[in-house]
């Protein structure tokens, strides 16, 4: 498996502005596949805005470049219990 930091800038617009999102992370998986990963804290990526972001990103992501899929992460911790 590749991990890249930051790989890529994404400009998307949201109630007609113009942003730009930067995943934390593009993993190169060894079937192939990529992922685009987010890490935030449960609280902050349940804000209603940053809901409303990747409701807009997501589908960029899925349609942009062959494959990739998108992976919202929240602390390890969270992660871990909830699986």
């Amino acid at each position: 498996m590749l991990i890249i930091p930051e790989p890529f800038a994404l400009d998307y617009e949201l109630d007609g502005e113009a942003h730009s999102y930067t995943p934390d992370f593009l993993l190169h998986l060894r079937d192939g596949r990529r992922a685009v990963v987010e890490i935030k804290y449960q609280a902050e990526a349940n804000t209603p805005e940053n809901q409303r972001r990747f409701q807009v990103i997501a589908p960029l992501i899925e349609s942009a470049g062959g494959g990739h899929r998108h992976q919202w992460i929240w602390p390890a911790m969270q992660v871990a219990m909830d699986q």
